[in-house]
């Protein structure tokens, strides 16, 4: 079930035009407020008359206003966004319950996936035909408090939170989950995991289950994995601020990947060590990795 975001005062902070909040907030002569960019539109389509009026009152203007950012709106209106965020985070969830009133039903982006990649079941499965290291992210970027399950089966799964914009055309480093600040992954294998994120690997003790629990608060900048079969056990929490909404993604190996409809904020792939140094773009942003895997 999806987590509805409070919103601030829609009066106050929503903009006549395209009925949103405020981006750019600038007030006209007669008190109404306006997105800098929508009603500069408003009125490039009223050049032709010469004259220019409030789209919420109908006051008329000549000459054109000048228009400057109102800067204290803007300020108040960051103060009510923040206000919003602060109600909305909380402690984490205690209880499995607990984290299932955070889920989100989660799909796979047809348009990410690599080539070896089957998906199935309304785009919530995935399976490896071959061996290799392939990736693909969410469809749904998601910010707040989400939680998702991932069950897998097979020799490995890099479980994935990355930002929606790492790079998908550029060299290991740079696309590579896990291996560069804008990702953060979870190797699972059959008797071990390890934590990895900047291209630096920790070890990670817990039992082992063919079913992860991920937990992302995005606000607070808490990130947490589980180990999750009759009971719940933490496998690792970071501890960050997060700059950008995210993607949830798997990064595989020759294994079978389910996203279940748990829950989730979404965030993208990651990666482990792998004895390559390109990853071959390919069309519609999918990403394409061919590292040798002999070594």
């Amino acid at each position: 079930m999806a987590q509805q975001r409070n919103q601030p005062d829609a009066e106050k902070f929503s903009c006549f035009i395209c009925v949103d909040l405020l981006k750019d907030p600038v007030t006209t002569s007669c008190g109404h407020n306006f997105c800098m960019d929508c009603i500069k539109t408003h009125w490039d389509e009223e050049d032709g008359q010469r004259t220019y009026s409030c789209p919420q009152c109908r006051k008329i203007f000549t000459p054109r206003p000048d228009l400057e950012k109102n800067v204290l709106l803007a300020e108040l209106l960051g103060l009510a966004i923040n206000e919003v965020d602060v109600s909305l985070s909380g402690p984490e969830p205690k209880t499995r319950a607990g984290f299932l009133k955070c889920s989100r039903e989660i799909t796979l982006d047809p348009n990410t996936a690599h080539g070896r990649l089957e998906l199935s079941e309304g785009d919530r499965k995935v399976s490896n035909r071959s061996i290799g290291y392939c990736q693909v992210l969410s469809k749904e970027s998601l910010t707040g408090r989400c939680y998702w399950e991932v069950e897998w089966r097979g020799e490995g799964v890099y479980v994935a939170v990355a930002y929606k914009n790492i790079c998908r055309d550029g060299g290991l480093y740079e696309c590579g989950f896990g291996l560069n600040y804008k990702s953060w992954t979870l190797r699972c294998d059959t008797n071990s995991y390890s934590f990895w994120y900047n291209n630096s690997e920790t070890p990670v003790s817990g039992p082992q289950s063919s079913r992860i629990g991920v937990y992302l608060d995005h606000t607070a900048g808490i990130l947490s994995f589980y180990s999750v079969s009759k009971t719940m056990t933490l496998l690792h929490r970071v501890q960050t601020t997060f700059t950008e909404p995210h993607s949830l993604s798997p990064y595989m190996l020759e294994f079978s990947f389910v996203v279940m409809q748990v829950g989730c904020s979404i965030l993208q792939p990651l990666q482990s060590s792998l004895n390559s140094d390109k990853v071959i773009p390919v069309s519609e942003g999918r990403f394409v990795f061919s590292p040798d895997l002999s070594s």
